[in-house]
């Protein structure tokens, strides 16, 4: 991954300059694999996000769409 860059993760290009940049996905696999493990987790235990503390995730989310 490093010669070839990330690619598209969304996408379906397998190499290359990715359109949008949330991290490096080299140096930072370990954040990405515990946010991943920890989402599962939340919408497990809490799927329609209820609470006040989820209201700006919430927003990011709607934003997403």
């Amino acid at each position: 991954m490093k010669l070839r860059g990330e690619g598209d993760i969304f996408g379906q290009a397998q190499s290359g300059i990715p359109q949008f940049k949330l991290g490096d996905i080299i140096n930072n696999y370990n954040i990405f694999t515990t946010a991943q493990k920890e989402s599962k987790i939340l919408v497990h235990q809490n799927p329609e996000l209820v609470g006040e503390e989820y209201d700006f995730l919430k927003l990011l989310m709607e934003y997403d769409d």
